[in-house]
């Protein structure tokens, strides 16, 4: 579990602590904190996060499964053939399926073709440390009852982060994990630190929807 050094909410939210990271709309929660070994300095943001069914529909796709996989823009989409192709997709895809752990994909039109096409662009992105990272959407219900399936996620996409950093000589890697529906909403949550914090992350959201209660 990670520790916090300080947190602040957004202007409007309540000033009591949220029953629920889910209870309202609008949450903008920042903590820094310090990973329990190295103590190093990171930062985990929580906020609110589109309806990921509503907006799959919208773009004309069925999203049933308890684990996705969603292009870095996924929000900002407004087209299927509008989302990005994030390089590390196919990496934690494969390494995913390799593991049997089962997932979805969410890719943008044509991907095959779009991936030969901005392969050399792609390859540039990663070794200069560039390259976005796709977004890990999961089920309340995956993270609290498969909690062994959901920190080896979470250590993939580490690895992939830590990958994504190419050359760059960055040892900061940002991470997104989005968690929903609970109550018709999702949430996601933005770790900004060394790549190394995968198992204290996956604790801290567990924990977090512990703390939260039933009602998955």
């Amino acid at each position: 579990m990670l520790l916090a050094h300080k947190a602040g909410r957004s202007r409007g939210a309540p000033d009591s602590t949220l029953d629920s990271v889910f209870a309202a709309n609008g949450v903008d929660v920042h903590c820094s904190v310090r990973l329990p070994e190295s103590g190093a300095l990171v930062t985990i943001s929580i906020s609110a996060f589109r309806n990921v069914a509503e907006h799959a529909m919208h773009l004309g796709v069925d999203l049933p499964t308890a684990l996705l996989i969603l292009p870095s823009n996924f929000e900002r989409a407004q087209t299927r053939g509008d989302l990005a192709y994030d390089s590390a997709t196919w990496w934690l895809s494969s390494t995913l399926s390799e593991a049997r752990v089962p997932h979805t994909v969410l890719l943008p039109d044509q991907s095959l073709q779009r991936f030969a096409a901005n392969r050399a662009g792609l390859l540039r992105d990663r070794l200069d440390g560039t390259a976005p990272l796709p977004v890990l959407c999961a089920t309340p219900r995956f993270v609290l009852q498969t909690p062994q399936m959901f920190t080896f996620v979470t250590e993939e996409i580490f690895a992939a982060a830590q990958m994504a950093l190419g050359k760059s000589g960055d040892e900061t890697a940002k991470i997104e994990l989005v968690i929903g529906p609970r109550a018709g909403r999702y949430v996601k949550f933005t770790y900004v630190g060394p790549t190394s914090a995968a198992n204290p992350v996956a604790d801290t959201v567990r924990r977090m929807l512990q703390d939260d209660g039933p009602g998955m």
